[in-house]
């Protein structure tokens, strides 16, 4: 109600000074009173609820601030937003990965209005799933979580959609470098039901298709149809958001809210092949072809009820379903000792993980000391990863055939209880004390755990305070990979009676600061201990084992610890932001190595620096430095050789990790220039420049014994080790620089 209060009494106010002015308000001045305002608004109530929060770790960040920033390929990006926060780390450069508080990158609860999402990226990391049209806002937790959030042991990222304007209809379309976007919202039913829709996908397959079709058709002029090589590929994503906002009341509202991403990549090649018999020349093919799709599906409805004053309801029913498919296969045909041989190899991968839940929330405040959280959560997990293999061979009248499949089913079914208190104990103390009970029942298991949390704020004077904070998390589902990297060929899978769930305690304290003249600073430090973290221990492969995997992973554990330092200016035309982590990331699996080594992401130290400046409302100018030290890799330490020295034989691996890259810095700018058309339209052009000085950062690297080439008596050529050892970096990643043009109507 207070809400549609302001708005009304914003334009009218509009208005009303114009007329006294002597002149009526034009609609564009309104519009920008009004955007003035809300701007205003938001940004009140946001200092608001960071003050009152009593959490350690915790940012709140709101759409303007997440369109503000830096946009690669004109599309503003959540989640590299999150990577620019002390005590996260960013892990491999332009991957849409957050490594929080020494965590693997696959231990962060991302939810999308309250529904658990599981790929949280397209193009393998480049981009996030997160539109940034249609979102609202975003809390961000890194320590400190309260009751009612569970499931993972690392970071929540809990991201809301806008509900939709009830009385106006607006929109945007953007043009990126790769991507073009197209967002509308307005009423349904004016004043009671609104619409809010974003789709975004890419537009590179247009130009890719026409020129590979020019490129074989071109192939087969020149060679003729029998001896061209043809090739076919193409890549695509796309993002839809809808929602669908009715208010029965002000104090009743349901939403109906979806979403569906998806990335498609396909690759074909076909290659002519001869065979000369002496007498007739035997033509034949190698044709090879990939198919890869992945992505998530979310469905949510949830209602929201003031019972009275006191007493606040929000319930959600929602289903979450993340999907990848990955389709292999090679058809040959070769003339072999005089007759026709064709031979078929096909495999096929797929993983799915299906989540169908309840979840409900009952807010009372009893007096204005008190604001009790408890609920409700029962949610059914299905896991059916799959892989199946055949070969069909045949020459002449001999046919071969081999066929192997792999299906697997492993169901979860997780029930949770919460309750906490955000209570005001004295004028200067406040916190929040809650706890969460979970079961995870599994075939053959029950897993019964309960997860303390405690909060505390000690209130210093009128713009400092001091907080502490103790939380326990357990993460019931594992990331079955044999690479780091976020792969549609990774597989998700349950804790099961092998398996045992990860485990996290964190303990967090910090002071919080509002300084004159718009500053804000704040200094936290943390210390976490991770149990039941599982790595693979395998053979070299590409997909993680489905029927072997809980043998295939070992077990271990991580610890983490470090400072945060953040000093923050916002100002009417200049924003600002320093941030600075000192942390240590530690492992120990005893099957790689006997002592704890550090982890591939253990930057020791983390500066990013930014700035936002607008001399005129019309021109917006922004730049980011962002450093870390070099990630970690394993390299041999030294080699075997025979006994006079010359004969390399094999290297020796002292400890995992053991190599450190060199230092990762860039710069990023860019300048967004807005222009008011006549018909009170806005458009939009944005230049963006990544990594300005073009500075290549290692994203791997190895270390060889150098040798050196001679010849012995017999006069065969050798490489004999000369005892020196090269380190290389390899960097592949330049200066992109990109341009879009975004129009709001």
């Amino acid at each position: 109600m207070m809400k549609t209060i302001i708005k009304k009494c914003t334009i009218a106010g509009a208005v009303l000074c114009g007329l006294l002015a002597g002149k009526p308000a034009s609609a564009q001045q309104v519009e920008e009173k009004r955007d003035t305002l809300r701007a205003s608004r938001v940004t009140a109530e946001k200092r608001e609820r960071d003050d009152a929060a009593t959490q350690t770790g915790l940012q709140r960040i709101d759409a303007s601030k997440i369109n503000r920033g830096f946009a690669l390929f004109n599309s503003p990006d959540i989640i590299k937003t999150l990577q620019t926060l002390p005590g996260v780390a960013a892990g491999t450069e332009l991957m849409s990965g957050i490594y929080v508080h020494g965590g693997d990158g696959t231990d962060n609860l991302f939810m999308l209005d309250g529904v658990p999402i599981y790929q949280v990226s397209h193009l393998i990391g480049m981009f996030s799933s997160f539109n940034s049209d249609v979102v609202e806002s975003l809390d961000f937790y890194k320590s400190g979580f309260p009751a009612r959030y569970g499931g993972k042991m690392s970071s929540v990222v809990d991201v809301r959609t806008k509900s939709g304007d009830f009385d106006e209809y607006h929109g945007l379309f953007a043009l990126g470098l790769i991507d073009g976007r197209l967002h509308l919202e307005g009423p349904i039913v004016k004043g009671k039901t609104s619409f809010n829709i974003g789709l975004r996908r890419t537009w590179m397959d247009m130009v890719t298709t026409p020129i590979i079709w020019y490129a074989n058709w071109n192939a087969i002029r020149e060679d003729g149809k029998d001896e061209a090589n043809q090739v076919n590929g193409g890549y695509n994503f796309s993002d839809f958001n809808a929602g669908i906002t009715h208010k029965f009341s002000e104090d009743n509202i349901l939403k109906l809210n979806f979403y569906a991403g998806q990335d498609k990549a396909h690759f074909g090649l076909k290659e002519p092949e001869s065979d000369d018999d002496g007498d007739t020349i035997h033509w034949g093919y190698d044709n090879v072809h990939a198919k890869v799709t992945w992505g998530n599906l979310l469905a949510s409805l949830n209602w929201q009820y003031d019972i009275s004053d006191m007493l606040y309801l929000d319930a959600t029913a929602y289903h979450s379903r993340n999907h990848s498919l990955i389709d292999l296969g090679m058809d040959e045909w070769q003339w072999r000792d005089s007759k026709d041989a064709y031979n078929t190899i096909s495999e096929n991968v797929a993983s799915h993980v299906n989540v169908t839940g309840v979840k409900t929330n009952l807010h009372i405040r009893p007096n204005e000391h008190h604001h009790i959280r408890t609920g409700l959560m029962a949610q059914h997990n299905l896991y059916l990863p799959s892989r199946a293999f055949s070969l069909d061979f045949k020459m002449g009248n001999i046919p071969l055939q081999m066929s192997n499949s792999v299906d697997s089913e492993y169901k979860g079914m997780e029930s949770a209880l919460y309750v906490e208190d955000e209570m005001g104990i004295t004028p200067w103390l406040k916190a929040n004390i809650g706890a969460r009970g979970v079961l995870f029942a599994v075939k053959g298991k029950n897993w019964m755990k309960l997860e303390p949390r405690a909060s505390l704020k000690f209130q210093c004077g009128t713009n400092t305070s001091i907080r502490m904070s103790y939380t326990e998390m357990n993460q019931y589902d594992h990331s079955i990979a044999t690479s780091y990297l976020d792969l549609p060929t990774n597989t998700w899978m349950p804790s099961t009676s092998i398996i045992k769930p990860m485990f996290s305690r964190q303990f967090a304290g910090g002071v919080y600061s509002t300084l004159p003249n718009h500053f804000k600073l704040t200094l936290e430090g943390w210390y976490k201990t991770m149990e039941h973290m599982y790595e693979y221990n395998g053979i070299t492969t590409l997909y993680p084992p489905i029927d072997s995997w809980e043998n295939d992973f070992i077990e271990g554990k991580g610890k983490s610890w470090g400072l945060e330092y953040g000093l923050e200016y916002e100002g009417e035309k200049l924003s600002a932001q320093v941030y600075y982590t000192l942390s240590w990331s530690m492992r120990k699996f005893e099957d790689f190595y006997f002592d704890w080594y550090p982890d591939r992401n253990d930057n020791r130290h983390k500066f990013d620096i930014m700035l936002n400046y607008c001399p005129k409302p019309r021109f917006e100018l922004f730049a980011g430095w962002h450093y870390h030290t070099g990630n970690n890799i394993t390299a041999a330490t030294y080699s075997l050789h025979n006994n006079d020295g010359k004969y390399y034989i094999y290297d020796i691996y002292d400890k995992p990790n053991s190599l450190k890259l060199p230092d990762y810095h860039r710069l990023d700018v860019g300048l967004n220039w807005h222009r008011i058309k006549k018909n009170g339209h806005e458009a939009i052009w944005n230049l963006s420049i990544y990594n300005t000085y073009c500075r290549m950062n290692a994203i791997t690297g190895q270390i060889d014994m150098e040798t050196e080439e001679t010849v012995d008596k017999d006069g065969f050529t050798m490489y004999v080790p000369t005892g020196r050892y090269i380190g290389t970096a390899i960097g592949i990643i330049p200066i992109i620089p990109t341009i879009g043009y975004t129009l709001k109507f």
